[in-house]
């Protein structure tokens, strides 16, 4: 999460009062590698679980990332 809330606080003050999912913050600001967030060693990045807080609009963001990524590898 400290990752993620450098990222915002790099952005413009306009920003402020947005709600951010970490996964989105970092893949947005180009982070590629979540190994190092994932709590099981060696999981892929499609098989980490989603807050389950989340919305379905949110939850298809992150796939959408995910998706990206594993198109660009």
């Amino acid at each position: 999460m400290a990752d993620a809330a450098l990222e915002m606080i790099r952005k413009p003050a306009s920003f402020t009062g947005n709600l951010c999912i970490d996964e989105v913050v970092l893949r947005e600001a180009g982070v590629r590698d979540f190994a190092k967030y994932a709590l099981t060693k060696g999981i892929k990045d499609e098989d980490m679980e989603l807050d389950g807080f989340l919305g379905e609009a949110d939850h298809a963001r992150v796939h959408m990332l995910r998706a990206q990524h594993k198109a660009r590898l």
